[in-house]
């Protein structure tokens, strides 16, 4: 069985747990073979889990890429803005890792489609 650790935000109802999901204390949310619904999804989600390992193999392409060729400059220096933005935050925190992610995706999708350099 091949397994392939996916972000929840790129998981679909229909897909199954490869492993168990697990919150950030160990306990069992989902056991492993559970199809995914919209309401394990959002239960998940609400737990704090960016990640699981769903059965088969994803590519990037089956969810898109969604900062496509963006100057590693330009996204460098969008970080180092949401960096101060975030400084009196845990970074190492899943959910405000998952969140900053977010925050850095968003912005550099926004500036890509601004044409703003």
């Amino acid at each position: 069985m091949t397994m392939t650790p996916i972000r929840i935000s790129h998981i679909k109802p229909g897909q199954v747990a490869a492993s168990d999901v697990k919150d950030r204390s160990g306990r069992t949310l989902l056991a492993a073979g559970t199809e995914l619904t919209e309401k394990t999804i959002k239960i998940i989600k609400s737990w704090g889990v960016v990640e699981i390992d769903v059965v088969g193999e994803i590519t990037e392409s089956e969810f898109g890429s969604e900062i496509t060729e963006i100057d590693p400059e330009r996204l460098h220096l969008i970080e180092l803005d949401l960096s101060q933005r975030f400084r009196f935050l845990n970074r190492s925190h899943p959910f405000i890792n998952e969140l900053f992610e977010i925050c850095l995706r968003r912005e550099a999708l926004k500036q890509e489609a601004s044409g703003d350099h």
